[in-house]
């Protein structure tokens, strides 16, 4: 059973006891043709591969408010979300090469649109230490910016391209 990397690559577990369950919450924010993305600070070797902010749920936790924490851990933005225009579920086999662990990742992916945001293309320091940008959508789609292989995948469902 093969579980896949951020970059796309394959991964076998070697044993079965290493693979947990796992479910997570992203926020794909858009606003004018960008999408907000950051660069977690602990995974210096995936430079290139950014995530939507969001990432795993405590069990009191609910996914908006995973979408909101997470958003302000990872870009040190805050917004009003409201409701989601559209969502995307998932169950990826996820390798995380960060920790050397594989994950049954059952993941959901809410896209929200803004208006009147600071888009501006320079990256930013995040609360956790990492970086985060506007990036256009344009960039992502041509390649020029390689995002997490679930994320994207999660991505073009939403968008539909």
């Amino acid at each position: 059973m093969k579980y896949i990397d951020r970059r796309g690559g394959e991964h076998e577990p070697f044993n079965t006891d290493i693979i947990r369950d796992r479910k997570g919450v992203w926020g794909v924010i858009m606003c004018d043709e960008h999408i907000l993305v950051s660069w977690p600070p602990f995974a210096p070797d995936v430079a290139d591969f950014p995530d939507f902010p969001g990432g795993g749920m405590d069990m009191d936790e609910d996914c908006a408010d995973v979408i909101m924490r997470e958003t302000i851990e990872e870009t040190g933005m805050v917004f009003e979300f409201g409701k989601a225009k559209k969502t995307f579920h998932q169950y990826v086999k996820f390798y995380a090469e960060v920790s050397d662990e594989y994950w049954n990742y059952d993941q959901t992916f809410w896209l929200y649109e803004f208006e009147g945001e600071d888009v501006d293309d320079e990256a930013w320091d995040t609360p956790e230490k990492g970086k985060s940008q506007w990036v256009k959508l344009d960039d992502i789609k041509s390649g020029k910016i390689a995002l997490n292989n679930a994320h994207m995948q999660a991505l073009k469902q939403l968008l539909k391209f």
